[in-house]
């Protein structure tokens, strides 16, 4: 469903189903856990983020209704587990009404949803006031149960909807429903659909395929369009990109053989692994080189062992080559011997910090001369406002008043 509370409710399942973590980017990757439940079976999968939801308390189904809105903080999980309870009764497989099934559940707990003294109260958005007797129950609780019934319990695939007579909204408890409820009543067999690997590069994939191989799908090949009946296309470039990122093409042939139907076709197999041969035979790089502006000066900084062996193949007389993963040690390296290289942007992956040995002398003069260069020239360089940010969280309120009585005596020379 392509909706913002389906959006909202499939992000929180997944963080405390612990599939999904913030890299150092803050973009979403899929955790170890996450892989393994992409690889379970779908009971197994579905019990997975059936017991995520039942104690989900980052994200309340009051909040995706646009009609209400909460009070106070609150535990959603209480007045879903009741609702759970009451679901939990129905006969599996039989058709009821929903209107029939609401009236139930306020005959039988009518304050579920708001009990006595509870911190959560409810309110229109609106702002009207509340309806008090049975039209309250219905504007509030009648709601709340409705979006549960067509939002969470159907996307967790436990009910199956449709239309009674005279086209009334029913609902029934399915067969995964009730194992969910009743784990010991045994688990439905639960079929995934097999994709469909054409000699044309095409791979078809049903709704009900593996999202394991859906996942790796995206990762390696295009999407050419999401359907009930998806296509992806194998393409060289795609392919490049996966490799590019670290992935190898063994885990693909053998995914799209283990959940597709059967063998890969030859030319597919033959083609791909002619594609993952040819990457790599030629190298485009920005070599990372350290210079100096004398030759004595890198002699220096080479004889000693620690620059010497975080520096590769020296290139010119003022210059050397240095692997990119070794940048931060060669850094804090030379900033233990007092040296401050320019570095450009770039170089360091993002957060990256090397030592600055300042003390707060130092760093108050420093800051003083960065606000002192703002002042004259109206602003800083993305960089240098960064650096004079840190170190004003660096200094105590007297350095930062020294700074700033520093500041006014200095001029910088435009």
């Amino acid at each position: 469903p392509a909706t913002e509370a389906y959006a909202a409710f499939a992000f929180h399942l997944a963080r405390q189903a612990r599939l999904l973590s913030a890299d150092r980017e803050g973009l979403l990757r899929p955790t170890a856990e996450g892989l393994e439940w992409l690889r379970l079976p779908p009971a197994s999968r579905a019990q997975v983020l059936f017991q995520a939801w039942c104690d989900l308390t980052t994200w309340d189904e009051v909040s995706a209704i646009p009609e209400l809105e909460r009070l106070g903080p609150a535990d959603p999980s209480v007045p879903r587990r009741k609702v759970l309870q009451a679901l939990s009764s129905l006969e599996a497989g039989r058709w009821y009404t929903l209107s029939g099934w609401l009236r139930y559940i306020e005959s039988e707990s009518p304050d579920f949803l708001r009990p006595e003294g509870s911190p959560g109260r409810l309110r229109l958005r609106s702002g009207q006031p509340l309806p008090t007797g049975p039209a309250a129950w219905k504007e509030i609780e009648g709601r709340y149960l409705r979006f549960l019934v067509e939002g969470p319990l159907y996307w967790l695939g436990m009910l199956d909807l449709g239309q009674g007579a005279g086209k009334e909204e029913a609902l029934r408890l399915n067969a995964l429903g009730k194992a969910l409820l009743h784990p010991e009543a045994g688990w439905p067999h639960l079929e995934e659909e097999p994709v469909a690997a054409e000699g044309t590069f095409e791979v078809w994939v049903p709704l009900e395929a593996s999202p394991y191989i859906v996942f790796l799908l995206e990762e390696y090949a295009e999407r050419v369009r999401r359907d009930a009946l998806s296509l992806y296309r194998l393409t060289r470039p795609a392919l490049h990109h996966a490799l590019e990122r670290g992935a190898e093409l063994e885990r693909l042939l053998e995914a799209l053989e283990r959940y597709g139907r059967g063998e890969l076709p030859q030319n597919v197999a033959y083609t791909l692994r002619e594609w993952a041969s040819a990457y790599g035979k030629l190298r485009l790089r920005r070599p990372l080189l350290l210079t100096t502006a004398e030759a004595a000066l890198l002699e220096e900084l080479l004889a000693d062992p620690e620059v010497r062996a975080a520096c590769k193949e020296r290139l010119s007389p003022t210059a050397v080559e240095v692997p990119g993963e070794h940048a931060a040690v060669l850094l804090e390296a030379l900033g233990r011997r007092g040296h401050l290289p320019q570095v450009e942007e770039g170089i360091l992956p993002r957060g990256e910090r090397f030592p600055l040995p300042l003390d707060a002398r130092q760093r108050t003069d420093l800051l003083a001369l960065l606000w002192a260069w703002e002042e004259e020239r109206g602003g800083l360089p993305k960089g240098l406002a960064g650096l004079a940010e840190t170190l004003s969280r660096t200094l105590s309120p007297a350095d930062l008043a020294r700074a700033r009585r520093k500041k006014s005596r200095w001029k910088i020379n435009p």
